[in-house]
Order: C-alpha cells, then structure tokens, then sequence
C-alpha cells in the first residue's frame, strides 16, 4: 500500500512539472501565487534563490541543487573567488525562499611607494580593497584615490604614500617607528625623548629623516670614583758564595704595596668607554724580594790515593777535588817523592824549591817538607784559589 502511494506521489510531481513546463507556451497563461506556494511544497525538493548582482541587476529562479554554488552554475551565473556571495556559495539550500546577493569584483591598480599592484575586489573602501589585495598599512601612511568620490568604481588607482622605517635605539630599546617627520629632532620630540646635557645624538638632530635611516641616542655619564689598587713588588738577585752555582735561596719573600687612585669615569649607555686619574696616594710601599743566587762552584769528589785530604783540602778553599786529583796524577803518578824535570822538580805537584817555600808559608806549612804529601796537597788546594791552574801548564788543565 505505500509503495502504491509513493507511485502516485511521484505521477502527481511529474505532472505539475510538466504544466510550470509548457505554461509559458500558453498566451495569457495564469498561475495564482496560492498555487505556486502549493506547487513548491507539494514537490519537497524545489528551492526558489531570489540573486541580487551589484544591486542592479536581479534574477529570481527554481532550483533542485543541493548547494548554491551549483544552483549559480546551473543558471549560467559564474562567481570568482574575489566576488563577494553572501551566503557563501558552499551554503547547502533548504525548501523555501533564499535570498543571495554577489558583488562583482572590479579590477583596481595599487600604486605602493614605486610597485605597481593590479589586483580585484568587491570591495568599495580603499581600505578593504588593500585587506583583499593583502597590503599592510601603518598608521602614519596615506592613502588616496585616484577619484575624489569615497566609493571606487572599477577601473580606479589607490596610491599608498608610505612613511619612512626609522630604528630609533635608546636606553639599550630598538624599536622601528613609521613617521613622516621631517628631522631627527621633531622625532626625538614626537617620541617625548629627552637627552642629557653629555648624551649624543647619532645622527645630529638636523638630520633629515629617510626611509632606513637608524636613530641612536647614546646616554653619557661621568663620575669620578676612587679605588685602592696593589702596588707590585720588585725582584732582586744576590750573589751568595756559600751557595752552590744554578742554585737559588728566597732571603725575603717581598710585600705588595698599596696605592690609592682617584679617576674620571665616563659610561656612555652604562658601559665605560675611557677613564682618566685624577690623582694617585701611595697608601703603603713595596718591599722587594731578594733571591739569593749561588756562586759557588760545584765540584766533583777525589777518589784514590789520598782522596781524604785532597776532599778536605778542595772544600776547603773552594776548588774542585776531583780535578786536583787527575793534575796529582798527571804530574806524579801519585808518588810523593816524585822527582822529575831533571832533578828540578819535587813531591806529589812538582814544585821548584823556591815556589814551594813561598806557597807552603802562604798555606800555614811554613818548613815543611817538600815531599811531605798533606802539605803540597793544603798548600796546592791553597794556591790554586788564590791564581788558578797557570802554574800547572799542562797538567792543571786535565
């Protein structure tokens, strides 16, 4: 049974579309609005769009389209994206009446500081062209129609007058303003900058203003401050004979002084760029370091025939034992009653009896034997101190 009806329901459709069909192919045909209200509901799908173009040109129809998009389309009526439809053309579409309104968008020309833009907008308020068209403005530019009449039509130019970007750093700030003053000056006051009898403009404040130009304001303090600084203290060297040669002893290990120093600072944006002493006190004086640095030689040790007196004698006066014993060889073999050079010649260094009474008396051996062995070994030990190996030409320097 109610596939019956729905059957039914359906002929019933068929043919009142089928009367709206040929109603125009009548003379004098009539349908009273009662009626086409009926018709409309009675179908449940058809949807009446009243459209609106610019507001001038109107077009009403019927349609079975789900969205209004395709209800445009299939009535030959094509909008771009930069056309204004309100509502949106994805809007789906109910029974009934729809209203819809489409503002074409006309070409405009955008005159930005020199760059031509050419775009289109539906728009008719330069500053909602410029939103469509994605051009920024700052507060500080202009902006004007090429016609004097508020709302554009198609075809017109805007000219953007740009103000120009200018980096204004102070107090350690960047900040970028958009201005059209004229100099730095009447930038500096618009900012309500003030600057300090020692500060510094950069550029100077007659400087006209152009577009990138960078503004610094350096702040300049000067104080004057004192601070008690260290005073270094000096090295001095000492020879000391009883210390050995490439040794050093510290005899005093020095002190550091003091000094006060009274200065002129000057900070420009808190960092200080020069500093000037005014006036210097020496609080307290350095006191020197003093290294004591060895002369004494170093000698090697005797070993052998008569090793413990030539040591003793060697550190007695200051002369190398080891090298006494190779001039005792050299000169002797070690024999204490050693005579050479022809009878000339005697003991363990060879001495001439004339040399040998004056060196023995100036060692303290004052008659002793020439061969005795303790005595030439003091009494060279002793001799060599006082004039080196000369007497010993040819040995001495073994």
């Amino acid at each position: 049974m109610a596939v019956k009806n729905q059957i039914d329901l359906k002929s019933k459709t068929r043919a009142i579309l089928l009367t709206f069909s040929i109603l125009p192919l009548i003379s004098n045909a009539y349908l009273s609005p009662v009626n086409l209200s009926a018709v409309a509901s009675f179908s449940g799908e058809l949807k009446t769009i009243n459209v609106s173009i610019d507001q001038l040109e109107k077009v009403s129809f019927t349609t079975s389209k789900d969205t209004l998009k395709e209800a445009l389309l299939d009535q030959g009526i094509e909008t771009s994206s930069e056309d204004l439809v309100e509502p949106n053309v994805d809007t789906s579409l109910k029974p009934g009446i729809s209203e819809v309104s489409i503002k074409k968008a006309s070409p405009v020309t955008v005159i930005d500081k020199g760059q031509t833009i050419i775009g289109k907008s539906a728009h008719l308020s330069a500053s909602e062209i410029l939103k469509d068209l994605s051009i920024s403005l700052y507060a500080a530019d202009d902006v004007r129609v090429a016609n004097p009449l508020d709302e554009l039509v198609p075809g017109l130019k805007i000219y953007i007058d740009r103000a120009n970007t200018v980096n204004l750093q102070v107090d350690s700030n960047l900040r970028e303003i958009h201005t059209k003053l004229k100099t730095v000056a009447d930038l500096l006051y618009a900012e309500n900058i003030t600057l300090g009898a020692k500060d510094k403009i950069e550029p100077g404040l007659e400087t006209n203003i152009k577009d990138g130009l960078v503004v610094k304001v350096i702040r300049v303090l000067e104080n004057e401050n004192a601070e008690v600084v260290d005073i270094p203290f000096s090295i001095q060297y000492k020879d000391d004979p009883n210390i050995l040669i490439g040794q050093t002893k510290v005899e005093n290990p020095g002190e550091t002084g003091k000094k006060e120093i009274t200065f002129r600072k000057v900070l420009e944006n808190g960092k200080e760029v020069s500093r000037e002493i005014l006036q210097e006190k020496i609080i307290k004086e350095p006191v020197p370091r003093i290294i004591l640095k060895g002369t004494k030689p170093k000698f090697s040790v005797a070993s052998g025939s008569y090793a413990d007196w030539i040591n003793d004698a060697a550190s007695k006066y200051g002369v190398d034992a080891s090298r006494m014993s190779r001039m005792m060889y050299c000169e002797s073999g070690g024999n204490a009653n050693s005579v050479g050079g022809g009878g000339r010649f005697y003991g363990l260094f060879q001495y001439l009896p004339s040399t040998w009474a004056g060196a023995s008396a100036g060692a303290g051996y004052t008659g002793a034997s020439i061969f005795d062995p303790k005595a030439q070994i003091y009494t060279t030990a002793w001799k060599i101190s006082v004039s080196g190996y000369g007497a010993w030409p040819i040995c001495g320097y073994k």
